[in-house]
């Protein structure tokens, strides 16, 4: 379920990234997510299972879609000024925040290999970030943010959401998606003179068919990615599944470069590729 989920977020992102220039951030959500749920009810009510999106703990599962709402919001922000392989990169950071936050909120252990991973993990970071070459660009901090919110959201799953339903996790997600993007665009709406040509303050339009088409098929992508990674955090632990995320970093490299014609640095690449082998130590050593 954690590839199926991940391998899901490789192609949407790198989709994802296609449309961006066309539509604003909370126009991409509204979309997004109302494709995703018209999906998602044709598909329960098809299967009989429309019961499984009722909830045992609505607070908990709120709380949790606000915080992945947020992840997803500065992951986007940040997508849309830099190539996806570094986004990527200072992403993935979130299984060292992961390792560190099941520990304080799960009581999970972990010994010396995970130690040496996170310790090569962050860096691997630091190689991919560079805070003082000229490369830098703060819109990294974004994607740093969004790591730490994602970790967290999957930590909180784990503890507080055990119970719940998969398909009501990602039914109540997509919901917080589209209310997010209503309100974004209700505040544009309220403040016109706000509104300008970026990605999180551009006007709302009516795309044409094919980005439309495209975006329909990211509200598709993205039932499955929630319903999978939720089932996956639900059943594993945390700090074990986390690593095994490392295979979005390479995936990301090369479609960047065969879509977008992006090459990160030397420097970073070296970054990327011990931040992989930092993941790969812990999935190989379960006893770490």
């Amino acid at each position: 379920m954690l590839l199926l989920g991940i391998i899901s977020v490789t192609a949407g992102d790198l989709i994802a990234k296609s449309i961006i220039p066309l539509v604003s951030v909370w126009q991409l959500l509204v979309l997004r997510s109302t494709f995703g749920l018209i999906f998602l009810f044709i598909t329960l009510l098809y299967l009989k299972k429309l019961p499984s999106i009722k909830t045992i703990n609505l607070r908990a599962i709120l709380f949790r879609s606000s915080l992945m709402s947020v992840c997803y919001l500065c992951f986007y922000l940040a997508l849309a000024k830099i190539p996806i392989a570094l986004v990527a990169g200072a992403f993935f950071c979130g299984p060292f925040f992961m390792v560190i936050l099941s520990r304080i909120m799960l009581g999970e252990t972990f010994g010396i290999w995970r130690s040496i991973s996170l310790i090569g993990g962050f860096i691997g970071v630091l190689l991919v970030l560079q805070p003082n070459s000229v490369e830098f660009d703060p819109t990294m901090i974004l994607a740093l943010l969004s790591a730490f919110l994602y970790a967290l959201t999957q930590v909180f799953t784990r503890k507080y959401c055990k119970k719940e339903d998969p398909v009501a996790l990602s039914c109540w997600l997509t919901i917080t998606f589209l209310t997010t993007g209503l309100l974004g665009i209700l505040i544009l709406w309220l403040l016109p003179s706000t509104i300008g040509t970026s990605f999180i303050d551009r006007p709302t339009l009516i795309p044409d068919w094919t980005p439309l088409l495209v975006i329909a098929f990211l509200g598709i992508c993205s039932i499955v990615i929630h319903y999978a990674l939720s089932a996956a955090y639900q059943n594993a632990p945390s700090s074990l599944l986390g690593p095994l995320e490392y295979i979005y970093l390479p995936l990301a490299v090369v479609g960047g470069y065969f879509f977008y014609d992006e090459i990160p640095n030397f420097t970073a690449l070296i970054g990327i590729a011990i931040i992989i082998s930092a993941g790969l130590i812990v999935a190989w050593r379960k006893d770490a």
